[in-house]
């Protein structure tokens, strides 16, 4: 008996392997996880992990865009996870990054398509290549934002347009391959 009571008061939270908080970190709120490195150093560690971030990203992803809203307190974070190479183990078709990017891109155009222009422009063309569903409705783009969408999103296959200011003149520059 004694041995069960000094065995249970040895065990620590610490002495878990690293891939156990790795894992759970899949389950956490991005806030959640963004407030777990200030637990412990081990959680700290874990939060750094590639697989971390994709965890981090897959959240991310399946927030409604209003909640989105208190990631962009943190613009270095979405940057981050944005332009970080994963690896392709984790994503080989590229789908998720292209889901992950999808969000990113309907929040900034749902408050100032510039800077949805602008992070769009920063992007990679690998990443830009793997965006192929974007959902602008009800924002506030232009004609002249979707001509560039168009050019930047060669993949793009798939756009909603609902309730915006988009003319025909604004469609008519869709390319051929994005019909």
């Amino acid at each position: 008996m004694t041995n069960l009571v000094e065995l249970h008061q040895s065990l620590y939270l610490s002495d878990l392997p690293t891939s156990i908080y790795k894992t759970t970190l899949a389950f956490l709120t991005p806030q959640e996880q963004g407030i777990s490195n200030l637990i412990s150093k081990v959680w700290y560690e874990a939060l750094k992990s590639r697989i971390r971030q994709f965890s981090l990203m897959q959240s991310i992803t399946g927030l409604p865009l209003r909640e989105l809203e208190i990631l962009m307190d943190y613009p270095n974070l979405i940057e981050r996870l944005a332009h970080q190479k994963l690896n392709q183990n984790l994503d080989p078709t590229n789908k998720f990054i292209g889901r992950f990017l999808s969000k990113v891109i309907e929040y900034k155009a749902s408050y100032d398509p510039e800077e949805m222009i602008s992070f769009l422009s920063s992007l990679s063309e690998k990443k830009r290549e793997a965006i192929s569903r974007l959902c602008f409705n009800k924002c506030i783009v232009l004609d002249s934002h979707i001509t560039q969408v168009f050019h930047l999103c060669p993949n793009l296959k798939y756009l909603d347009l609902k309730e915006t200011h988009i003319t025909r003149e604004g469609l008519s520059c869709t390319p051929e391959k994005n019909n």
